[in-house]
């Protein structure tokens, strides 16, 4: 299951519990879970996440332009593969 991404710069660990619950249900609620099981939980949401792409699309190298910020010619580039 693929989560929507949120415009924000942090998450509380409320927000973190029910993203998690959402792909593992184990998590819902107020039980008690060691750290192993949460990150195992994690770790294959992300893997599941990753094992979609069936076309890997090719490598484009970024140029840099020293005047310019990251933050914007990684903007640029994310614009022009929509």
């Amino acid at each position: 299951m693929m989560l929507k991404i949120v415009s924000v710069s942090f998450y509380g660990h409320r927000i973190l519990i029910r993203l998690i619950a959402r792909i593992n249900p184990m998590f819902s609620g107020y039980s008690q879970h060691d750290a192993q099981e949460f990150l195992k939980a994690i770790l294959e949401g992300i893997n599941d996440d990753v094992n979609r792409v069936v076309i890997k699309p090719p490598y484009k190298e970024l140029t840099a332009d020293p005047k310019r910020k990251i933050q914007d010619i990684v903007k640029i580039h994310i614009q022009s593969l929509n």
